[in-house]
């Protein structure tokens, strides 16, 4: 007896990992192509590929697949699924996301650059409204945050490690009103209702986090 339920326990535990994985992987395909159809629609039935039109793309499939991560770290949380099952996960849209991040605003200046505007600060107003340079400079502001996070390798077991990692939900946050401001996919109609659900179940995942991690830490 003692036997049958350690093995419908295990059983049970190794399924519930297999259903978090097959969920980070699957939420994060269907939010890729949630981008990218808002990006085609955009388009009207004429898609134009150079820098300017592919550089919207790239910082809207950062952004989700950003937001996956946070939900899929409050899910495994309330699961208590090790991370070790997420592994390769993480791994692959890790590398993803910082892709994803760098050409964002990568060719976007390169273009600016490469059309005579100069480089940043500067360029920007040749692209967007004086009015709109801040919104910008917070998704500037939020690269060099995301960035910093890629230093865990070195600075990972630092006591101070703990606020680079606290910055990245205000990176997010700065991120979210940064594609407010600017982003022209995000004034789809049905896009805007994702954008707002991303928004709310982001600060929802993102405390639920905080204060998970903060419990087990006391």
């Amino acid at each position: 007896m003692l036997g049958l339920l350690l093995f419908k326990k295990y059983n049970y535990d190794m399924n519930l990992n297999k259903m978090v994985v097959f969920a980070a992987w699957l939420l994060s395909l269907v939010v890729s192509a949630i981008a990218i159809t808002v990006w085609v629609q955009c388009f009207n039935g004429e898609i134009t590929l150079n820098n300017y039109s592919l550089f919207p793309l790239f910082g809207l499939l950062a952004f989700s697949l950003m937001w996956v991560h946070y939900i899929v770290g409050a899910l495994r949380r309330y699961f208590a699924v090790d991370k070790k099952h997420l592994k390769i996960y993480y791994k692959v849209t890790s590398v993803t996301v910082l892709l994803a991040i760098l050409l964002h605003p990568g060719l976007f200046i390169y273009q600016l650059w490469r059309n005579g505007y100069g480089l940043p600060p500067e360029s920007y107003k040749y692209y967007v409204a004086s009015s709109a340079v801040w919104a910008v400079m917070l998704g500037t502001i939020a690269l060099w945050i995301f960035l910093a996070f890629e230093t865990k390798r070195v600075f990972g077991k630092k006591q101070w490690w703990k606020l680079v990692e606290c910055a990245q939900i205000l990176a997010m946050v700065l991120i979210y009103i940064h594609a407010l401001q600017l982003g022209g996919e995000i004034q789809t109609g049905w896009y805007k209702v994702v954008w707002v659900f991303y928004g709310l179940s982001f600060l929802a995942a993102s405390t639920y986090i905080f204060i998970k991690d903060r419990g087990e830490s006391k």
